[in-house]
């Protein structure tokens, strides 16, 4: 028996477990959708196939009722994830608890690549938990990239590490699960992560119900496929669709050069007024202070003369000292009568 709801994760066992094994994929290389290529329907027919030895109402079985099926004894063999599992091969869970056989994930003989439907289960800390430090750096233990390897180098994402010594530790050798531990360390080898595409899970929607009409016997695994390849480009080309167009650019210009001279000529009527106002004679104020003054014409050069004459006047230091004294005054009391009220 197989999972079958439309819905869970029947499209990625189908995907990595049998599709990826008969040399198919949705995407090829470059990201295009290539859903109807011969690979993918021969995987596709191969799962529908089995549904003939699987008991009534696959359509309904989720992942979390393909283990629950097994511990009942109404199938003998099926695909579940290993979590599940281990909840029903317990006694008092199953009447045929410590009697289940485990293997790694099915290969394609005929297939030089294998591949494996693996997927993280989340770890957290409990807030019931009554060892919440030692939870914690069990979890830094590991992530820790010094004590692990990458579980699946050729195929799986860089950043998914396990900590391979795990599987050598006596807690695990000597467990009654210890061959459910072999099984999954054998399928980790094959894992695959899930496609990059855009929109993953609205594609996942359409053809997840398209595989299991296959299943069903509502459509052939090509009319599935082709249908699907259909419709998964019309999802990537929506997505295509919302990318803003270039802008224009005008003739005879290229878009390398710049806005060009239309925004400099805007502000070029501010910068003129600015120049004459204040830096012309900012600039020419400069050029006196260095000179003679006599009879308002510009006599010889003067240098710093008239700067020090000014720093020895008496009448310059008291001036200065009453504009120093009215901005100390005047200012904080306009700021502070400028205050809002509360």
């Amino acid at each position: 028996m197989l999972e079958g709801i439309k819905g869970g994760t029947t499209l990625w066992t189908v995907l990595n477990a049998f599709v990826k094994n008969f040399g198919g994929d949705i995407f090829d290389a470059e990201g295009r959708p290539t859903v109807n290529r011969p690979e993918n329907v021969a995987g596709v027919k191969f799962w529908a196939d089995l549904w003939k030895f699987s008991p009534p109402g696959q359509a309904e079985y989720s992942l979390i009722d393909v283990p629950t099926v097994m511990g009942n004894g109404i199938a003998a063999q099926t695909l579940a994830w290993s979590d599940f599992v281990l909840g029903i091969d317990q006694p008092g869970k199953s009447k045929l608890a410590g009697k289940f056989v485990y293997a790694g994930s099915p290969a394609n003989a005929q297939w030089k690549q294998r591949s494996a439907e693996t997927e993280p289960s989340g770890i957290v800390i409990s807030k019931h938990s009554k060892q919440p430090e030692a939870t914690y750096l069990f979890m830094q233990w590991l992530v820790d990239r010094t004590r692990s390897s990458s579980s699946s180098p050729s195929r799986a994402a860089p950043a998914c590490r396990s900590a391979q010594s795990t599987w050598s530790m006596p807690v695990v050798k000597q467990s009654k699960f210890a061959p459910l531990y072999v099984a999954m360390q054998e399928s980790l080898k094959y894992g695959a992560a899930k496609p990059r595409g855009p929109k993953l899970y609205e594609i996942m929607d359409v053809l997840v119900g398209l595989v299991q009409e296959v299943g069903l016997g509502k459509k052939t695994a090509d009319q599935a496929m082709k249908e699907g390849q259909e419709k998964v480009q019309a999802i990537c080309a929506q997505v295509h669709a919302v990318v803003p167009a270039p802008t224009a650019v005008p003739p005879g210009r290229d878009r390398a050069a710049g806005p060009g001279w239309f925004p400099y000529a805007l502000i070029a009527p501010a910068m003129i007024t600015l120049v004459v106002v204040a830096l012309v004679p900012f600039l020419y104020t400069v050029y006196l202070s260095l000179h003679e003054i006599r009879h308002a014409q510009v006599g010889d050069w003067a240098g710093l003369a008239n700067y020090r004459a000014l720093l020895g006047n008496p009448r310059f230091w008291h001036s200065a000292g009453i504009s120093a004294l009215f901005a100390a005054t005047a200012v904080p009391s306009s700021s502070a009568s400028a205050w809002p009220a509360r």
